[in-house]
């Protein structure tokens, strides 16, 4: 059966790329292969079972991506702004919808952050959570270590 491009309809494209972001964007659930081979809503947000949400979701996403998220000058452009706010950047190698390459720069133009590559995660995991609880934690201690 499958789909085919002269038969695919807005809402087709819509359920491909939601697709998309439940398997390899949302963080990593147990027993979720079955999603590889058909769509399905995801179990943690009722929200997805609206098709009026789904298409606006997917229609704002991939416009703002499309347009670098409509800034002027781009985010690399206007870091030095951050000069001295300390920052831990966590990225998952493994990440397909976003490549390293764009926290390493993000990481270059920060002056004062920090960048961890998770190698065995993607887009979120329980590596990543770790990592993100030990940030915070670090951070936080440091903010209360100046304030005292």
């Amino acid at each position: 059966e499958g789909l085919h491009l002269f038969r695919t309809t807005r809402a087709d494209i819509v359920k491909i790329w939601l697709l998309q972001e439940i398997v390899e964007v949302a963080p990593r659930a147990p027993n979720r292969a079955h999603h590889l081979t058909k769509f399905e809503t995801d179990p943690r947000n009722p929200r997805w079972d609206d098709d009026e949400f789904r298409h606006v979701f997917a229609t704002l996403v991939t416009h703002y991506w499309a347009n670098d998220g409509f800034l002027a000058p781009s985010i690399l452009e206007q870091m030095d702004r951050l000069a001295g706010v300390p920052a831990t950047l966590i990225h998952g190698r493994r990440d397909v919808s976003g490549p390293a390459a764009i926290p390493w720069r993000l990481h270059q133009a920060w002056p004062g952050s920090e960048l961890i590559i998770d190698e065995g995660e993607g887009h979120g995991g329980n590596s990543m959570v770790e990592a993100w609880c030990t940030a915070n934690t670090r951070h936080a201690d440091r903010i209360s270590s100046d304030t005292a």
